[in-house]
């Protein structure tokens, strides 16, 4: 089951290219209290947040929301594999195939977000389903891959020494990140080691082994509950905390002992219904992250 967390509007051009795409295998998660768009006549299986019996309250925390409410619930144990997607993600491949050499799926990511058209196959479902049929071992699927240097050179801090600051040339997010996986695992990893695959997923969207989500949900949810984030965006500006999040998560998949496999689609960031207040992350993702 992938669920694809939205908040005010379901386009369904977004995933009618996909001819399997059904409430077989997505559901919309629905986050926050926006009043909800969306076709009924297509048939979706459309959930809220507010569904379950715990509650993450705070919306600055992004996707991880709704990310708690699953985890807490034990709902992912359902399902074999369970994974992620966003309302603005197209089901079409950026590239050819699985496993695209990152440079060319970074040059290909670029001209489609230059020119906002063009992309790969619609089959996403079709492909997803093929490659966990052909695998003979649990395996990780992204569908959001970024090189690991341009994860690492956006320069995002996490400072205690300037704990406001969000871009510069103290603390990189990401070696706080390391230092808290291996003081969570016991582990000693070095950022070679996070680097060793060549790109990160990015933006919580990913299907995994439901074993190894809770895995990775052991490790976030003492992290949101410590709320040792809040102090590195005090004003609540730029809802920094999911943005933070996202690369814990992109640190823990990076290291995980499973075959990881490429299937990035198309994130259409750039389409949004009416006026959004931009976030610091929202505007990395428009400026960095292509």
């Amino acid at each position: 089951m992938v669920y694809m967390m939205c908040h005010n509007i379901i386009w369904d051009e977004m995933f009618e290219g996909d001819a399997e795409f059904s409430s077989e295998h997505y559901t919309f998660l629905k986050l926050g209290t926006h009043e909800l768009e969306y076709n009924p006549e297509k048939g979706y299986r459309v959930i809220e947040e507010s569904d379950f019996p715990v509650q993450w309250p705070d919306a600055h925390y992004a996707e991880f929301t709704g990310m708690y409410s699953l985890y807490k619930s034990g709902e992912h144990r359902k399902y074999d594999y369970i994974g992620f997607s966003q309302y603005d993600k197209e089901q079409r491949l950026i590239g050819t195939g699985p496993d695209m050499d990152i440079h060319e799926l970074e040059r290909a990511r670029h001209q489609i977000e230059t020119e906002r058209a063009g992309g790969g196959p619609t089959n996403i479902t079709e492909l997803t389903e093929q490659v966990l049929a052909d695998a003979a071992e649990p395996l990780h699927i992204s569908y959001e891959s970024h090189e690991f240097n341009k994860i690492y050179d956006q320069r995002v801090m996490m400072d205690n020494e300037h704990p406001d600051r969000f871009l510069g040339d103290g603390v990189n997010c990401m070696d706080r990140i390391l230092e808290d996986y291996n003081a969570f695992f016991g582990t000693s990893f070095c950022m070679d080691d996070v680097a060793k695959t060549g790109w990160l997923n990015m933006c919580d969207s990913f299907l995994t082994p439901s074993e190894t989500f809770d895995k990775l949900m052991s490790f976030i949810v003492p992290i949101m509950e410590s709320r040792k984030l809040d102090k590195y965006d005090t004003k609540r500006k730029h809802r920094l905390q999911g943005g933070l999040l996202e690369r814990y998560v992109a640190v823990f998949f990076a290291l995980e002992d499973i075959r990881k496999v490429d299937l990035s689609t198309i994130h259409q960031y750039w389409k949004k219904k009416g006026p959004e207040k931009k976030t610091v992350f929202s505007r990395l993702k428009a400026v960095f992250v292509r």
